[in-house]
Formats: structure tokens, sequence, C-alpha cells
């Protein structure tokens, strides 16, 4: 059957014991304070990257802290945001309910005892109540508002300590009060009645959901230029406390170029907001909005974290199953993968099986064990044994895990807080491959040395020699008196006799096979001619002499000939070729026998 043109890599492990280049990314997948939700992210700055996805979540900051430090070793990380429904914008209304004033006597107390007063009234156009007053004695005017507010639905009454008249205003923005009917005592001593319409409704909404929402504010100023009398008005968003856009010039005139609303909701490409939209609402179709001067604070944004763990797996779920933008390493090359803000079995197991997917395998997935776990515990966890989390195990080359927990400083809040592994190890890994290559164990004095406030515990050797000693396989972070926490194993998680049971094994051929990826594009429609093979086994080669050289390999070998390239294979289209990797190992024990001698014995040469 035909198919599409591709470049396709199989992996042979041969390991059991008997030119371009490639930045490794880090794709994290975590909540936000702001950020679209639709699809993964490339962003290049922590700046950027406050800037795309908000402050730290209050709620769940660990993919924000995991981001801040690979920013530390990289300039380009991949991040996912998820959210659900109840993510909603921040907002501000600016309006003016519709109120009516009746003036009173001077008098401190009014009405005579033993009567009765009444009056109607219509809130926002419905059918009119009728209000009925008794008086048993003498009544102050605050007396005589509560009253009235005690019968009202749809509005409140209070005396306006301004004017001194009792007021009734509508509870609705562009509510309308009327009243009608009055008693004629009651007429008596309300004897001037001053309504006022309701005024323009002018709604101003954050362009995207989340709490970073509640950190906009928008302020309008005017003032007269000189020259031509104009009054100039200005629109400037303002978020987290700086000014981060201005609208010189604009129009309150809903028939002028210049109306302040069409300009900030252009696009952006045509001078729109980035942060905001506009709505408002012309009363009383004067053609002209009524917006007064001053700063106005947005608020109740939140950022869609769900309450249910079900809830919260499917978010996860759905951002790395097989159909999802991840799954496509075409749109999306990245060489680590964590989600430190979840320690669901489900959403672990959905990566796993992403890593393992035949479009990928070609990154490393952190497994994060719950928090609090003891050494056996943890062990039982990743084993899928016990009531810890997890009820399968653990057993792949394209996953590792790392225990214990850690603190991490949280900027935000001000204060540290306990962090997964990965947090830290996303970092590592970084770090190892700016300094030397994914080829270097990120572990150890030289490449593990994580600089953290507090460990949850230290396991001991021998309890090391349980989390991973044949056939477990969680890397110990252990805190030395004289060298502080470091990172002290490097296994995959996979429980097989080969060379990708360990990490610096499985991310050297997960680099190469990169390499190589993007050398044969080049190739693909080229003639299947042996001038062809020998141009894709030269570059092959350059990349393997290349890794080999920095230490990275022992052995290679290429082959891509005709021998590989059968009459069939040519037919259909297929250049086959066989590359041979030997990847360098490390040193992960050391054994030395001392001999000792009588005192006074002298030590041979020989």
């Amino acid at each position: 059957m035909a198919k599409s043109p591709s470049i396709t890599i199989k992996e042979i492990d041969k390991s059991s014991y008997t030119v371009t280049n490639s930045q490794t990314v880090l794709a994290i997948i975590g909540y936000g304070t702001k950020g679209p939700t639709d699809k993964p992210q490339m962003i290049t700055s922590k700046n950027e990257f406050i800037k795309t996805f908000g402050t730290i979540p209050s709620e769940s900051p660990l993919g924000h802290l995991a981001a801040y430090r690979a920013f530390n070793q990289t300039n380009k990380i991949i991040y996912q945001r998820v959210a659900d429904d109840t993510a909603v914008e921040a907002t501000i209304v600016l309006s003016q309910p519709g109120y009516q004033e009746f003036s009173t006597p001077t008098s401190a107390t009014i009405f005579s005892s033993s009567e009765t007063y009444t009056f109607d009234i219509a809130v926002n156009g419905a059918g009119a109540s009728t209000i009925t007053i008794v008086a048993d004695g003498e009544k102050t005017l605050t007396e005589i508002a509560a009253l009235i507010d005690a019968e009202l639905t749809g509005a409140t009454c209070a005396v306006n300590s301004s004017t001194n008249l009792i007021r009734v205003t509508s509870d609705e923005y562009d509510g309308t009060i009327s009243i009608t009917n009055l008693s004629v005592d009651f007429g008596a001593l309300f004897t001037t009645s001053i309504a006022v319409a309701p005024k323009d409704t002018i709604t101003f909404t954050a362009q995207e959901t989340g709490e970073a929402g509640n950190e906009i504010s928008v302020k309008k100023t005017s003032y007269i230029d000189p020259v031509t009398s104009n009054v100039i008005h200005t629109i400037e968003v303002y978020y987290n406390s700086a000014i981060v856009e201005t609208f010189n010039n604009v129009s309150l005139d809903t028939n002028e170029d210049t109306y302040f609303v069409d300009v900030i909701n252009k696009s952006i490409d045509n001078g729109g907001s980035e942060y905001i939209s506009v709505t408002a609402n012309d009363v009383n179709a004067s053609g002209a909005i009524v917006l007064e001067n001053g700063e106005f604070v947005l608020a109740g944004g939140t950022n869609g974290i769900p309450t249910s763990l079900d809830d919260e797996d499917s978010l996860f779920i759905a951002a790395l199953g097989i159909d999802s933008y991840l799954a496509n390493p075409e749109l999306f090359d990245f060489h680590i993968l964590i989600t430190p803000d979840i320690q669901s079995q489900a959403v672990q197991d959905a990566a796993i099986t992403l890593a393992n997917s035949s479009q990928r395998q070609d990154f490393i997935y952190i497994v994060d064990p719950p928090i609090g776990l003891t050494y056996d515990q943890v062990t039982d966890w990743h084993n899928g044994i016990g009531e810890h989390g997890r009820t399968s195990a653990l057993n792949n080359s394209f996953t590792a895990t790392y225990w214990p927990w850690l603190k991490d400083y949280n900027p935000k809040e001000k204060e540290y807080t306990w962090v997964p592994g990965s947090v830290f190890l996303a970092e590592t890994y970084l770090t190892a491959d700016n300094n030397t290559g994914p080829w270097s164990a990120p572990a150890g004095e030289t490449r593990g040395k994580l600089i953290s406030s507090d460990i949850e515990t230290s396991p001991s050797f021998a309890q090391r020699e349980v989390l991973y000693g044949d056939p477990n396989a969680v890397n110990p972070i252990v805190e030395f008196n004289s060298k502080g926490i470091i990172v002290y194993g490097q296994k995959t998680t996979y429980r097989g006799n080969s060379a990708v049971n360990r990490i610096s094994a499985r991310r050297t051929i997960i680099y190469i096979k990169k390499l190589i990826r993007k050398a044969m594009e080049g190739i693909v429609f080229e003639p299947h001619t042996p001038a062809s093979w020998n141009k894709a086994s030269l570059a092959i080669n350059d990349i393997l002499q290349s890794v080999a050289s920095q230490g990275g390999l022992s052995d290679y070998f290429v082959q891509i000939d005709g021998d590989t390239n059968t009459e069939s294979l040519i037919a259909q289209g297929i250049m086959s070729g066989i590359v041979t990797v030997i990847p360098v190992g490390t040193i992960e024990r050391i054994e030395l026998g001392i001999k000792f001698l009588s005192p006074g014995t002298i030590i041979s040469e020989d």
C-alpha cells in the first residue's frame, strides 16, 4: 500500500551486555493565569513566558516554577496551558443606575404618630408595587429610608448624606425608577422629586481567561487642546502596574472613525488591544458615550483549575493524546516532558503511551511520585504495589523517576514550597546538555548538584540499595553533609538488561535520532541512486563522528548501500540503511580492595 513520503528510523536494541545541531527543548503541561489553551506555545524567554502565561498561579504553581528554572539554562521551551470551562475573563462594568431623590423638610423628624402613608414604586419597568408605611411615632429620615428599603425588590433606599435626600436606586446598571401615587400627606412632606436617568454602560473585559486579568487596569484622561479647543481623550492600559498600551486621541462619539470601542477592538495587527476588549451601551441613543476620567481595575478572572481529580485528569490526558499537538514531532520537537502540577497515574500513563508511540519515541518523560512517601512506599509505588497512587509498574526506557521532593522558592508568594523532582531535574538535564551533552549522566557531584532550601528526607545507603538496586529504578536524591543535595542515580525505569536502562544512553540515542532525521530531510525526493546513498551515509557518519569525538559513543557503523537497498525497496521508494552505535557507559559503582600489611613492612614495587 502506498504511503505518504516520510523518514522512519527504526530502533533495534543490540546493547545487551556480552552536520547539524539539536538544542535540547523542554515541554511542560501545566496551568497559567492567562494565555491560550488551544495548543502548545513555543516560548523563547522568561519575559515572554510571563507575558504569555502570566504570573505564577497560586493554586498550582509547579509548572511555572519548572519553567522559571529551565530559563536559567535555555532560551526555548514548549508550554501547554490547560484550563476547564470555569476559567473566565476579568471584567469591569462602568455605569450608574437610574434613581430618584425626594426633598424633605428641614426638621430632624417627620411623620405624625399613627398616620399611614402610601406610594407606588415601579422598578425597571415592572408593575408598580404599593409601599405602605405606618407611623407609630415620629421617624427620622434614616428610619423612613429603612422602612422603605425593607419593602423594595430590585432597588434600594437610603439617605444621600451629601444632599440629605431620600434616594431610591435601581439594583441594575441600566435600571430605572418610577415613583407615583403619593398619598396626600406623604406628598406634602416630600414636595420635590429629582429623577436621574441611567448613564451609558461601558464594559472592559480581559482578552484572556485567568486571574492575570485582575492585574489589568484601564485609565481614561482628557484635556482641552489649547489650539483647537477640542477635547482630547486618551485611554491607557496597565498590566501589573506597568503601562502596556496607549490609545491616543480617541473619540467618545459613536459615529467617529476614532470611536474608542472600535479602536480598541481592532485586531492586534491593526493596532487593537492585546489585553482588553470593550463594549459600550449608548442608553439614551445620544450618539455620545459618557465615560468619566479615572482608573478602573478589572476583577473576577479565574484560572480554570478543576476541583475534581477526574476533571483534572481529563485536561492533561487531552493534551497528551495520540492525536494531540504534542504527538506531532514535525510541529513540536522536544527532548524532555514533565507534568509537575499533577501526579495522577492516568495522566502519567497517557504521557508514557505518547513517549512510546510510533510517531515519537524521542523524549524522556520524568514521572513524579506523590509527595509524602517513604523510601519503601515510593519503591512500591513505582512497582504498582500498594495504595500509593499506581496499580501498574513503571517499566520503560523513555521514563525516569526521582525521589524525594524538594523545596523551591516561589517569587509570587515570597515563600518556599515543596516541588517534585521534575521541577529541578528538567533544569539539570538542560545544564548537562549545555556543558557536555546528553551522553553525560545528569547525576553525581559534577552534573547532579541541586540548589534547594530543603529536602523531604535523605535516603541512606541501605535505603538507596532498595530504591536503585535491581530490579528497582527510583533515582535517589541525597543530601550529603559536605557536598549538599545531589542526584545519585541515572536509571530509566526500564528493567531489562540493556544500555537504555541508563538515562545517558537513552538520551544519546534520542539525540542521534533527531539529528539523523534532520539530516535526512534534504534527501527525501532525491534520486534513489548510489549517489544519494553515499550522501546519506556521509551525513550520518559526520553526525556520529561529532558525537563520538565529544565522548558520547564508543564506536559506530553506518551501512547504506546496494546490500541494504534491494530492487524491491527501490521500487517502493524506500531507502534503507543500518546504523549501529555503542554509547559510552558510566561508572556507577567503585569497588576497591585495600590490602594492609604489618607495621615496618616494605611495599615492594614489583
